[in-house]
Parts: structure tokens; C-alpha cells; sequence
């Protein structure tokens, strides 16, 4: 088993603010230090050199940038782990999500799942 002298790589595309916020501060706190995108390209950008990247969206930047979303990231770094963050009412983004590569789900309220 390798160790690893430093944290994965952590990116998050989260449109909803609150949520990015929490996410931010909660893996600051952990030791990880999340980059914050603001859309898909400057995602793809920023993970096209990583070997291995935690990527969290949520559900509205499925809705924004498209089901591609998850192809997109998946072609711009094969090490690329999603989780998706999604609401009560976005449970049908679940099935796509896992469908498409996603490494699993969270749903809200974020604060009790963690």
C-alpha cells in the first residue's frame, strides 16, 4: 500500500453558494484545501494535470453546464472521482450520476450526512 505525502487534489463546482461555502470550509478544516470553479471549463483546465482529483457538483451545475458534464470530466483526467451533492427534490439526477461515472452521492442535509 502506497501512502500519500499530501492530500488528493479537491475541486469543487457547486453553483449554490450556501453549499459551496459549507463544502469549502468543512474540507479546509479537514486538511484538504479545495479549489473553487466557477464553471466547467475552468474545471476541465484545472484538472486536465492530475493523476487522481476529487471533483464535487451539485445538482444545479448538472442542470447548468448539461448531462455532459460527467463525460467531460472524465475525459479531461481518467482519475477523476465525482460525488455528486443533490437535493430532496433532484433524486433523478442520482441514476444519471452513477450511470456516468460518478463515484457516489450525497444528499442533503449535508451537515447530518457528514
Amino acid at each position: 500500500m502506497t501512502t500519500r505525502s499530501e492530500p488528493i487534489a479537491v475541486c469543487l463546482l457547486i453553483i449554490r453558494k450556501e453549499i459551496r461555502d459549507y463544502f469549502y470550509d468543512l474540507l479546509n478544516r479537514t486538511g484538504y484545501h479545495p479549489v473553487m470553479l466557477t464553471n466547467l471549463d475552468e474545471l476541465l483546465e484545472e484538472i486536465d494535470t492530475k493523476n487522481e482529483v476529487l471533483v464535487f457538483l451539485d445538482g444545479s451545475a448538472v442542470g447548468v453546464f448539461g448531462e455532459g458534464i460527467y463525460h467531460n470530466i472524465k475525459a479531461a483526467s481518467l482519475g477523476a472521482f465525482i460525488i455528486l451533492l443533490y437535493g430532496s427534490t433532484q433524486g433523478d439526477l442520482v441514476k444519471e450520476a452513477m450511470g456516468s461515472g460518478a463515484c457516489g452521492t450525497i444528499r442533503e442535509p449535508y451537515a447530518e450526512a457528514l
